[in-house]
């Protein structure tokens, strides 16, 4: 009777080793492995395949079942010192096949965003089983840099959705702290029938952004002054290589430097912030088809070689200034533009009645334009090369406008 009990008390400590034991040391020795740097980069190696890109992980913890969270990512291709991900969190649900990335606080210079476009496109692409692996992005703030200026993004959103006829990559955020206004948006959408065409959407929904988000991106966008600011919409269409750009009626560019535009192109002063509107405009490529809109400000100074030389290529009669005039105000500068093809064609705009006046003083005209009448491109061009040069020559700044002005090739 007594080796029976013995027996049995030696095959309950057996199963209780086997059970609960061995049972923990197993979970342990799991738990062990699964933070061990050697999971973290099998995981790793696994994103970099998706994202066509080397992804190093610093730490895994698994949640749950099928939940598992990566912190401490690099990104050598983004990294150097565009971009810090040492605080970005990933969560991967596997059953459901899709992920979390959750940041306090981003920063990230400009100049990173060309490689985020390639990356954003890389998540779009198809997985093996014919559609992309959904995400989700939040970050309290991202801190945008440019040359000493900096921007912050609140609350910013992104996310991939995918389904068997497309993908969507959408991007949202506000401009200002807990703002009650519709977030500005960003939409990418993929058809998954053809992965050579892609359709951009981009509303600020009233926000105004600053012009130097878009260098490098789109030149179009900063070409009236990294200090500008873009308030409006764009849609972009892509086939294969060639794309297009037609802005949203209303779209504008606010506090446009006069100096650096018009004064570059005609010469002299011509002192001043104002806003450029689009009624239509469409862009081939980084070239300009056609645009009609408006040009306006209510404050500024001109020199008189500046008004004498916008009058000999612009206007009907020489302004009535003295020569060597310097800092000369005016009330008003205003004048509404068609550029096509054709030309460039200008009404002024200070007076309803008075379609010459594009420039104002006191009620009267410090330049005029011809109302109505095309500019051929030759001369517009041409305003910078000195007299007597028969044809215009190939400068860069001459080029530069060939490749992007509605001229004829």
């Amino acid at each position: 009777m007594l080796m029976k009990q013995k027996t049995s008390r030696r095959a309950v400590q057996m199963v209780f080793l086997v059970s609960c034991v061995g049972t923990t040391a197993a979970v342990a020795g799991w738990a062990a492995w699964m933070r061990h740097a050697d999971h973290g980069r099998r995981y790793a190696d696994s994103l970099s395949r998706h994202f066509s890109t080397s992804v190093r992980i610093h730490q895994t913890e698994h949640l749950q079942p099928g939940k598992i969270r990566h912190t401490a990512f690099e990104l050598p291709s983004l990294s150097g010192s565009q971009i810090n991900l040492s605080a970005v969190s990933v969560t991967v649900h596997r059953h459901r096949a899709w992920c979390e990335i959750d940041v306090p606080e981003l920063r990230v210079r400009q100049e990173a965003f060309p490689e985020f476009w390639k990356l954003a496109l890389r998540c779009a692409h198809l997985s093996g089983d014919g559609t992309a692996v959904p995400w989700r992005f939040h970050a309290d703030r991202v801190i945008v840099q440019h040359h000493g200026q900096e921007l912050t993004l609140h609350d910013v959103k992104a996310g991939l959705e995918s389904s068997d006829e497309q993908s969507r990559i959408w991007f949202e955020f506000e401009p200002a702290e807990n703002s009650a206004d519709t977030p500005a948006r960003l939409r990418l959408t993929i058809p998954q029938t053809a992965s050579n065409s892609r359709r951009l959407d981009v509303n600020t929904h009233g926000h105004a952004l600053p012009a130097w988000l878009f260098h490098g991106i789109w030149s179009w966008g900063s070409a009236f002054g990294e200090q500008a600011a873009w308030q409006g919409g764009v849609h972009v269409t892509w086939h294969g290589s060639r794309w297009r750009v037609q802005a949203a009626k209303g779209t504008t560019w606010h506090e446009v430097p006069l100096q650096e535009t018009l004064a570059a192109w005609l010469g002299g002063q011509c002192s001043g912030q104002a806003s450029l509107r689009l009624n239509t405009a469409v862009w081939d490529g980084e070239r300009l088809d056609h645009a009609v809109g408006r040009l306006e400000t209510d404050a500024g100074a001109v020199n008189s070689q500046f008004l004498t030389q916008a009058a000999q290529l612009l206007g009907p009669t020489r302004p009535a200034v003295r020569a060597g005039t310097q800092g000369l105000a005016f009330r008003r500068l205003a004048v509404d533009f068609e550029l096509n093809e054709n030309g460039l064609a200008l009404l002024g705009g200070c007076e309803p009645s008075k379609r010459a006046m594009m420039i104002a003083q006191d009620g009267s005209a410090l330049l005029q334009v011809n109302p109505g009448r095309p500019l051929e491109w030759e001369k517009l061009i041409g305003a910078r090369v000195p007299p007597g040069t028969p044809r215009i020559p190939a400068t860069e700044t001459a080029l530069r406008a060939w490749k992007r002005l509605p001229m004829d090739k």
